[in-house]
């Protein structure tokens, strides 16, 4: 097993650090977490159990920290940290397109609780390349956490999602989770359902502060469930033919469910 650790500094819990020019992909499945360096000690806790989880099953987990990745952040010039991490994610994901198949992109405030889970159990298959899933507390799709095929089709998603930051209206300060919502209609394409497409951006464009945000939301949720090409699917949202799914709130195949929590 490989620990993939970004200019790491010194610490002694760590068996493998590996620098960018010593990288060593061991496995097709690796875990990626994007953070500030200045505010990783606040996942210390979730950090070790990734970590733990990774060396059991032989993953390879990569720390990417912002400041010190220019090889992967040299082209993500976003004012805002949670835009830029999904481009240097697919930055990452471009350098290692032959060695990694799957990638687990997970917030740095996420930890392993179900460890006796294996991810192999919940990679895109069929086709799929893409997975979110739906936050339980409100109706947005989750930004924080997704598992990816490493596709030119799932990078190109990637990319134009840290890009919709250039898309957010001046006077809001919404940041990735809200515009998720958006981003997969825009991505897609939405002709049929154009007209209550432009309504909800109209929200979107006089939207401020957490409720008329949420009504942004609910509204491009409504959109998104009409563009749903498996509405009796009881643990699917699916788009662009398989390619893109989206897991119920109540689906038994969540794997944040099983294998993961916030801390």
């Amino acid at each position: 097993m490989v620990i993939l650790v970004y200019n790491t500094t010194a610490d002694n819990s760590i068996n493998h650090i590996l620098h960018p020019h010593q990288i060593a992909i061991v496995h097709q499945i690796t875990i990626v977490m994007v953070v500030k360096s200045a505010s990783e000690y606040n996942y210390e806790q979730a950090i070790e159990t990734v970590k733990c989880y990774s060396w059991h099953y032989n993953y390879n987990f990569v720390i990417l920290r912002q400041e010190k990745v220019s090889e992967f952040s040299y082209n993500c010039h976003y004012r805002d940290f949670m835009f830029r991490r999904h481009c240097i994610v697919a930055n990452f994901a471009q350098k290692y397109k032959n060695e990694i198949k799957y990638i687990v992109f997970i917030d740095g405030d996420i930890g392993v609780v179900n460890p006796v889970h294996i991810l192999e159990n919940y990679l895109p298959k069929d086709g799929e390349d893409i997975l979110f899933y739906d936050r339980t507390f409100n109706y947005e799709i989750m930004a924080g956490s997704y598992i990816i095929r490493n596709t030119l089709y799932t990078r190109s998603f990637l990319k134009y999602f840290a890009d919709y930051e250039y898309k957010m209206p001046t006077t809001n300060n919404i940041r990735d989770n809200v515009v998720l919502q958006a981003v997969f209609v825009d991505f897609m394409g939405t002709v049929e359902h154009r007209k209550k497409y432009l309504q909800c951006m109209k929200i979107y464009n006089y939207a401020k502060g957490y409720e008329e945000n949420m009504l942004f939301v609910s509204c491009m949720r409504y959109v998104l469930n009409l563009m749903n090409e498996t509405p009796n699917d009881t643990n699917y949202h699916t788009y662009e033919g398989g390619k893109i799914k989206i897991l119920r709130k109540l689906s038994k195949k969540r794997w944040k469910a099983y294998w993961m929590e916030i801390l």
